[in-house]
């Protein structure tokens, strides 16, 4: 038997020698997988050799946006299109060609502070194109990625400098290539759907290990079978439980096994997503996002309003406070709405005595000193449950300001948009329900 100490080699320069050793040995695994992945990337582009939006090139020490979108091809569902506008229609009608983007994500990444944005446009954020209004998840039907890159760069008055579009395909191939995700589920969800082929169960309180089928039903999920409508509720919903999946991939990306799993990942993107991103690109920004505390990563949905307009839903953007959020060089905005002239009726759709009256002086506190305060017409029944505000032949950036103007004063669950003249001189006309008792 060796006596170390008659060799003067002691135990604790064994271990460090050995750990150095094992570290050096990691460092150059780690460097041969991301260097054969970056290699393997560069040489099979795949998807992206159609892809009509160029990269831009960030600037030093600048904010670099990534915009990554869900994009479903073959959608069905081309209810929310306008009939008038012919640039979209015309793709939609050959429904093997439509393209939708059921998820949107801005990826706004502060080079200098090291803080990354994670923000979800809702995908029924109104756009206009040839002055006709439709939703952004259309966008992509128009022109392909290049006219939803352009649509989300006037929205914010941004550069994207990237773009990504997975497929559903892409994506549950993504998180095979990753082994899977742990999620907890916040919801009940229970949706069948014969023709798709679709069928989403979870329950809510559980966890699941999720494979790349599971993930792409819950990624999928909007509301349940048992569900009359969509509401934005259920917009909202769907986008956190992104979050949570998002969040959970990035986590995966954090641990030193996944680095092994480099080539199969980089494998399946380089044929399931098309990117604008170099192989150095992709391998380099998700390590940055992964390598970040979760202290730097914020998560938000764009702000906005969800409004009927001519009986279908869009979500109004609030370009002002949107803009403000990706950039710190955007200046406060002078106010265009002229709250003294603008004409409000308030409606006592309750059987609460006064209820009107105490709503007139909070708006005549926010400025708005033209406030009518009275009973609804015979043609509204008592008592209504929920609130509701009509807004008259007005533009929508007008219609954002005056409700942030209201603030918090009314619940903003129910607003519509008439592009026609009230029947008196009201530009908008708020009808008092139950809910506005004690809010």
């Amino acid at each position: 038997m060796v006596d170390n100490k008659k060799k003067g080699i002691k135990p604790r320069k064994i271990i460090k020698g050995f750990g150095i050793g094992l570290l050096v040995v990691i460092i150059c695994i780690v460097v041969g997988v991301t260097g054969f992945t970056v290699f393997y990337l560069s040489s099979t582009n795949g998807m992206s050799n159609y892809l009509n939006v160029n990269a831009i090139p960030p600037s030093k020490d600048g904010i670099v946006n990534i915009l990554v979108a869900g994009v479903d091809v073959g959608a069905k569902d081309n209810s929310n299109l306008s009939d008038s506008n012919s640039d979209v229609t015309s793709v939609a009608t050959n429904i093997n060609n439509t393209k939708y983007d059921n998820s949107i994500f801005l990826f706004s990444f502060d080079t200098k502070n090291k803080k990354l944005k994670i923000i979800s446009i809702p995908r029924d954020t109104m756009f206009k194109a040839n002055s006709n209004m439709n939703t952004l998840k259309y966008a992509d039907s128009v022109d392909g990625p290049k006219y939803l890159v352009n649509t989300v760069e006037a929205l914010y008055n941004i550069k994207i400098n990237y773009y990504a579009g997975f497929t559903y395909a892409g994506f549950k191939n993504v998180i095979d290539a990753l082994g899977g995700v742990d999620l907890n589920i916040n919801n009940n969800m229970n949706y069948d759907d014969n023709v798709q082929n679709l069928h989403i169960h979870f329950t809510k309180g559980s966890t699941v290990h999720m494979n790349g089928s599971d993930a792409e039903n819950y990624f999928r999920w909007v509301k349940n079978n048992n569900d009359q409508t969509v509401s934005f509720s259920n917009e909202v919903t769907r986008i956190k439980d992104e979050e949570d999946l998002v969040k959970q991939v990035m986590s995966k990306f954090k641990r030193l096994s996944t680095i092994f799993k480099y080539p199969e990942i980089i494998s399946t993107v380089s044929k399931s997503v098309e990117t604008n991103m170099s192989a150095g690109d992709i391998i380099g920004y998700a390590r940055t996002f992964a390598g970040l505390n979760s202290s730097d990563i914020s998560y938000s949905i764009a702000k906005g309003y969800d409004v009927k307009i001519q009986d279908k839903k869009y979500y109004l953007f609030d370009s002002v406070n949107n803009k403000k959020y990706v950039s710190s060089s955007v200046s406060t905005s002078v106010a265009t709405v002229n709250k003294a002239a603008t004409n409000v009726y308030v409606w006592n759709g309750t059987n609460k005595n006064g209820l009107a009256m105490n709503y007139k002086n909070i708006l005549n506190e926010k400025g708005f000193t033209s406030v009518t305060a009275s009973n609804p017409p015979a043609s509204v029944k008592k008592p209504v449950s929920e609130t509701q505000i009509q807004f008259y032949n007005m533009d929508e950036n007008k219609l954002v300001e005056i409700c942030n103007d209201f603030g918090n004063a009314f619940k903003m669950n129910n607003i519509e948009l008439v592009p026609k003249k009230s029947t008196g001189k009201a530009d908008v006309i708020v009808t008092l329900g139950t809910d506005a008792i004690n809010n």
